[in-house]
């Protein structure tokens, strides 16, 4: 089988606190978990460099000497969550891109002593590694934009977006020496260019943001998070296209300002995952009781979410277990009246998923408003809030959010009415009287049902490609 050589880099404390980010080494821990989980043991070696570890010097010679060493038929991969930047070019590089900017990784003591490590450094390393005849995949869960054409920060979510370096660049002899021999030799290749036997995996377009967000399992790169969920799920015959393919469609499921992309040439798009090293993954749940408690195998990465149900597979009574707290890879889990066995495993099945409420951005008179607002926290089971709807403020419209709807009362305030985000109208208006407040909330509670159900997923990619809800 093929050797696979992960260096995993995640940087939350930086040399400038100002810096600071709060998911890169949840980051390293879950692509680590994922990696042993579905690759065998004798074929992967993993090293992490996480804080202040993550130097520039020791990430250089950590990709040096950990990846470099491998050959034909391998695969190094370098996974990066931290801050991306720009930076200007170093005087004397003729190969600049037209803003005469470079792209930059932060890492750990940059700008606090070292400089950050620039894109062409990376593509020097990059060479050096497919000069072995390994093939080598980079995951970027950092912003590589530039800060005047970035949008502002959706809500909940944290840029991974140091700013841009205003001070004089760095000379070039400050950077890889063999940066510096290649700009001296026109006859060598620049830089930068995509190379055969590079996969790159990067976590948004170069005018975007790349986000981190808290999940059910800690802070993770809103990436990270769905490469992990994409790598968990698909078989082991999973290619680098379908996996971009699914973890694209979760975080635009999140954001609508974060587009992931894949850049390789050639055929390596529809080849196999590290040249076919990951091992079929595991198809069935078990509960079993470990370290005093009971905890089930499927975790955040598998889209499990706090207040979920499964049940004991084909037993009578029927019996079933709470999630109590989601972890990367398992759950812990409450057993719901009755006392498993502790020295029994248990085969498990998904009984209940507790679904998001749709987020409701309401542009209306204050008196109106106060309406709405006391129908939505009455109208649930037993005169509860609903499950389905909840109010947010105006000035939050939740743009960032695929489940999110828009009530707007008529400028003659006679009438009101439910739109999408885009206005586009999806309820007949009503009047602004009593009457018209419950339809509202009845219309809104319905299209919010719908749209939880619009974005289910499926535990089978089979299934997700098959099935289309309109």
């Amino acid at each position: 089988m093929p050797k696979v050589h992960a260096l995993l880099v995640g940087i939350d404390t930086y040399r400038l606190p100002r810096l600071n980010l709060r998911g890169c080494v949840n980051d390293v821990e879950l692509a680590e978990r994922l990696l042993r989980d579905r690759i065998a043991p004798a074929d992967l070696v993993v090293e992490r460099l996480c804080d202040e570890q993550a130097t520039r010097a020791g990430m250089v010679e950590a990709f040096r000497g950990h990846l470099g060493g491998l050959g034909p038929g391998d695969t190094a991969l370098f996974w990066y969550s931290g801050h991306g930047s720009t930076a200007p070019m170093p005087e004397g590089m003729p190969y600049a891109e037209s803003a005469g900017m470079c792209q930059t990784l932060v890492c750990h003591d940059s700008r606090a002593g070292a400089p950050d490590l620039y894109d062409k450094e990376l593509a020097v390393l990059a060479q050096e590694v497919l000069a072995t005849g390994a093939a080598l995949v980079t995951v970027m869960d950092a912003c590589h934009s530039r800060s005047a054409m970035r949008e502002a920060p959706a809500p909940g979510l944290t840029p991974r977006c140091a700013p841009r370096l205003e001070e004089a660049p760095p000379h070039l002899g400050d950077l890889l020496p063999e940066l510096a021999a290649a700009v001296a030799d026109p006859s060598r290749p620049a830089p930068g260019a995509q190379l055969p036997g590079h996969v790159a995996f990067s976590a948004c377009d170069e005018w975007e943001v790349a986000n981190e967000g808290q999940f059910p399992d800690g802070w993770h790169g809103v990436f990270t998070e769905a490469l992990g969920h994409a790598l968990t799920r698909l078989g082991p015959d999973a290619t680098y296209r379908q996996v971009l393919g699914h973890a694209r469609c979760r975080v635009e499921g999140r954001l609508l300002r974060q587009v992931p992309h894949l850049e390789a040439i050639g055929d390596l798009p529809d080849r196999e995952v590290f040249g076919g090293a990951l091992r079929p993954r595991a198809t069935r749940i078990t509960l079993r009781y470990l370290w005093g408690q009971w905890e089930v195998d499927a975790g955040a990465v598998h889209g499990t979410v706090t207040g979920s149900r499964f049940g004991v597979h084909r037993t009578a009574p029927f019996r079933e277990v709470h999630v109590a707290e989601v972890l990367t890879q398992c759950s812990l889990v409450t057993p719901v009246g009755w006392t498993p066995e502790k020295d029994r495993q248990y085969e498990m099945v998904l009984t209940d998923v507790p679904l998001p409420p749709v987020a409701v951005s309401v542009r209306a008179e204050p008196d109106l408003l106060l309406r709405l607002t006391e129908t939505v926290r009455t109208t649930g089971p037993g005169g509860r809030p609903s499950p389905h709807i909840r109010l947010i403020p105006p000035t939050d419209d939740g743009s960032a959010s695929r489940l999110a709807l828009r009530v707007r009362q008529a400028d003659d305030g006679r009438s009101i009415q439910v739109t999408g985000l885009d206005d586009r109208p999806l309820a007949s208006p009503v009047p602004a009287d009593e009457h018209g407040v419950r339809q509202t909330v009845s219309d809104l509670e319905h299209i919010a049902r719908w749209l939880q159900v619009r974005n289910l997923e499926s535990a089978s990619p089979a299934l997700e490609e098959a099935v289309r809800l309109e």
